[in-house]
């Protein structure tokens, strides 16, 4: 398994740990860049374009991990850092 993971980061570049946290429909639509924090919560039919890096930030009482709704799409080179909720049927720009 860790062999099978360590060739998907390097040969796509795309490094999204193997969690539960991840619902049904995750589409990835380029190859490249893509890093998910094994923290972060992500709904159903989420769209993640190549550069997207979804991960932890803050400190203390503000430290953690994006919540991501249902339905959300990422733009190319977008950044969810940091304990914040996106909703559902969203956009997220660069």
């Amino acid at each position: 398994m860790f062999f099978q993971y360590h060739r998907m980061c390097s040969k796509w570049g795309i490094e999204i740990p193997r969690v539960e946290n991840i619902d049904t429909g995750l589409y990835i639509e380029h190859h490249g860049g893509v890093v998910v924090s094994s923290q972060t919560k992500i709904g159903k039919n989420v769209n993640l374009s190549q550069g997207v890096i979804i991960g932890i930030s803050g400190k203390g009482d503000r430290r953690g991990v994006p919540v991501i709704g249902n339905n959300v799409y990422t733009a190319p080179g977008a950044k969810v850092l940091g304990k914040i909720t996106i909703g559902n049927n969203v956009s997220i720009d660069s």
